[in-house]
């Protein structure tokens, strides 16, 4: 097995702060990754967690030729504006881009805490998925991807609603009938069937990325 950790902020020569990140970046580290003779380049998978895997979607959605699938942990169904990151600029802007133009997102403010100091983490993104508009434009195509996903969630994320976004990943690609195989995990503590499936998809989908 092969595999490529790809940072892509705060080294040199990358930018400082993960906002309109330019997915030529991905697109070229892919190819390059494809052209090492360890690599079977039809089975190269993004993997990636929470924020992670949108951008892993995204990849395997616009890049297809070269994607073959995706392993998503607490996944996102949708782009979401650079402000839901409190370290990132306070201006709006895209998280991602390509050829020039911006991936569709939806806009956010920036996430702070109530009265009592606590911030409501569910609450701020179920908000972002309410505004039916800006959700339609934003959805990430997983019907595009060019091979199998694996989608892990958790029944009690408190984080961000994965099961929901991962729910709403599985209703797109059935919608579109879907060709290639899919799987939506849902775990509470015990993640014995998740690491099954894990290692059922390595196994047939090698080369990580």
């Amino acid at each position: 097995m092969v595999g490529l950790s790809l940072p892509y902020t705060r080294k040199e020569g990358l930018p400082k702060l993960p906002e309109e990140i330019d997915l030529e970046y991905f697109e070229n580290a892919i190819k390059w990754l494809s052209n090492q003779k360890e690599v079977n380049p039809h089975k190269i998978v993004v993997m990636g967690a929470s924020r992670n895997v949108e951008l892993a979607l995204v990849v395997a959605s616009i890049f297809p030729e070269i994607v073959s699938g995706v392993i998503a942990y607490a996944p996102s169904s949708v782009t979401w504006s650079n402000t839901v990151l409190p370290y990132n600029s306070n201006e709006m802007k895209a998280s991602w881009k390509y050829n020039g133009s911006n991936i569709p997102f939806i806009p956010m403010d920036k996430i702070s805490g109530n009265d009592s100091g606590k911030i409501k983490m569910i609450e701020y993104w179920k908000n972002g998925l309410s505004k039916t508009a800006f959700v339609n434009k934003a959805t990430i195509k997983v019907e595009k991807i060019n091979g199998p996903i694996l989608l892990f969630s958790g029944s009690d994320d408190k984080v961000w609603p994965s099961l929901i976004m991962a729910n709403m990943i599985e209703k797109r690609l059935k919608e579109n009938n879907f060709k290639h195989p899919f799987h939506n995990i849902v775990y509470k503590n015990a993640k014995k069937d998740a690491k099954i499936k894990l290692i059922e998809f390595i196994e047939k989908n090698i080369n990580l990325v």
